[in-house]
């Protein structure tokens, strides 16, 4: 992967504006704080960053199966930059509707995220042979966790600079920049059946048309199912964690946040060694088997009862979450007929978003029932480590079944091609 220019340039732009926009949302909190904002309007901010984020998942699908993937990419990178430039001059010169200003330009960028992110997913597979996308996802997914890694430290040091407005300026950098390093490339939309219109009033024609396709393909189907429940399922728990280790353990927040740095500095080295030495095969095995290995973290953290356990118990967690992510992304590149992957990928970070928002909200009420998390963290590791077990034998049985069924889309998808 490190030898196909075309695919660097991809990555690079892709690092570069994931890095700059992970440090923006977490500058954002800091940043309402320091303009006297209460809890409730920093929790309100940060839902305009997460709520487009589901609903503009399928739409972005859907304008990615329609457009020159690059092209699109591009045109959400540039539209986010000049977001940010517009916040940044509305944050110098109207004072006092900074946290307006805010939460506007998050909930913009969060919609041209879902965008691009459909445009990145679906536009992977052009730059990279089926056998090196476990690789290619792997390398997305190491500047993802750096991201989470850096982005706190960051965010933390240009909210504390003498213009505080620079962590908004670096965004707006890095969109820009992302917008020139994919100069010159380009990702051809897949030829559309006869009858198909280009037009806008065939968007929810589309639509329709992808989540018809997701439905029948079992494979595909069942995976988005086990996606769902694992991310609504960690939704509760990334809710619950940081309770747990004030509350349970006692830590301060020094040593609260020191275990999640240890936490994420063991998922990068995971995804870096995957893009090292990453399977290029049983994709489905090896992310069903990442779902119960999460389970298995999950359950250290309680049955310890220490601090020791609570950190080993995050990084197995932490670890093979990066893995699921990585097949995850690669099983649904590898066998979604290529027409329909823009609307899949949305679907899926659509349903995702879903999921764990609603697992954050249910957790919040279950906080207010429960006072012993560790034994809801019993719960969710054995739940967790079912849905693995289950998944593995339900997905194994859909992919002997549905095997035909992928062999004539990606027939049909070579015929139209081939212009026959």
């Amino acid at each position: 992967m490190l030898k196909d220019r075309r695919f660097l340039r991809l990555w690079s732009a892709y690092s570069v504006s994931t890095l700059g926009d992970e440090t923006y949302v977490l500058a954002v909190p800091f940043l309402a704080y320091q303009e006297g904002g209460t809890a409730s309007t920093m929790a309100l901010i940060q839902s305009c960053a997460l709520f487009p984020q589901a609903v503009f998942g399928f739409l972005g699908g859907v304008l990615a199966d329609r457009s020159d993937k690059i092209r699109l990419l591009r045109t959400a990178y540039l539209a986010s930059s000049l977001t940010l430039l517009a916040a940044l001059l509305g944050y110098v010169f109207i004072e006092g509707g900074r946290l307006f200003l805010l939460a506007a330009a998050a909930l913009i960028l969060s919609a041209f995220a879902a965008i691009s992110a459909a445009s990145v997913d679906s536009a992977v597979p052009s730059f990279a042979a089926p056998e090196q996308l476990a690789r290619a996802n792997s390398m997305t997914e190491t500047t993802r966790t750096v991201a989470t890694v850096v982005g706190p430290a960051a965010a933390g040091v240009l909210v504390a600079a003498a213009f505080p407005g620079t962590a908004i300026l670096v965004n707006c950098a890095a969109f820009a920049l992302s917008f020139l390093l994919l100069k010159g490339l380009s990702v051809a939309p897949e030829p559309r059946p006869a009858g198909h219109s280009s037009a806008g009033g065939a968007v929810l024609r589309d639509l329709t048309e992808g989540v018809r396709y997701l439905a029948r393909s079992r494979p595909l189907f069942i995976g988005v199912f086990l996606s769902t429940s694992a991310n609504f399922i960690f939704g509760a728990y990334e809710a619950m964690l940081i309770y747990y280790f004030r509350s349970g353990l006692g830590l301060s927040e020094k040593w609260t946040g020191l275990a999640l740095s240890i936490a994420g500095a063991a998922s990068v080295l995971t995804a870096l060694l995957l893009v090292w030495r990453a399977p290029s095969k049983n994709f489905g095995r090896i992310m069903t088997a990442s779902i119960l290995l999460q389970g298995v973290g999950v359950l250290i953290i309680p049955l310890g009862g220490g601090i020791a356990s609570a950190v080993c118990g995050q990084v197995v967690l932490t670890v093979f979450l990066v893995i699921y992510t990585v097949y995850w992304r690669a099983f649904r590149q590898s066998i979604c007929a290529p027409r329909f992957l823009g609307r899949v990928s949305g679907a899926c970070r659509a349903i995702a978003y879903t999921g764990t928002f609603l697992g954050s909200l249910i957790s919040s009420m279950v906080l207010g029932l429960v006072s012993d998390v560790a034994s809801v963290f019993l719960g969710i590791g054995a739940l967790t480590i079912a849905i693995g077990v289950a998944g593995s034998f339900v997905l194994a049985w859909s992919t002997r079944a549905d095997g035909s069924t992928h062999d004539e889309a990606h027939t049909g998808t070579r015929r139209e091609k081939a212009g026959t």
